[in-house]
């Protein structure tokens, strides 16, 4: 496999992973899911969120596209992964968000480090 093949294999992978965690976090987010309270977080930070999360999904899948060419995006990308690993693992470890939150970092962290390996 040539390493356009596996960089479009991966940041393909994260792209459709990214829209699927997007659509979950806005079934959340909008109080679609029972039992979850959609006010823990203010709606300018959930949309914001959920913008930023589909604006990096798209990127990602043209990267897939042209990785060659779109080559210099791969280090942000990586950068934006385990930035929110990094993050998301102070806050679960500090107990100020939910576990759960730890296997979507730890998920983060696998592409991250994948990014930079296609990179």
């Amino acid at each position: 496999m040539s390493g356009d093949d596996l960089a479009r294999r991966i940041f393909r992978a994260a792209a459709w992973y990214g829209l699927a965690t997007g659509a979950f976090l806005t079934a959340v987010f909008c109080g679609w899911l029972p039992g979850l309270d959609p006010a823990a977080v203010h709606p300018e930070h959930r949309a914001g969120f959920v913008c930023t999360l589909l604006a990096w999904q798209w990127a990602f899948l043209c990267i897939a596209r042209e990785p060659s060419r779109l080559q210099p995006l791969m280090a942000p990308a990586a950068a934006e992964k385990l930035g929110f690993a990094a993050v998301a693992g102070v806050l679960v470890s500090t107990h100020r968000s939910p576990a759960v939150l730890g296997w979507f970092a730890a998920i983060d962290s696998v592409f991250g480090l994948l990014f930079i390996v296609a990179a």
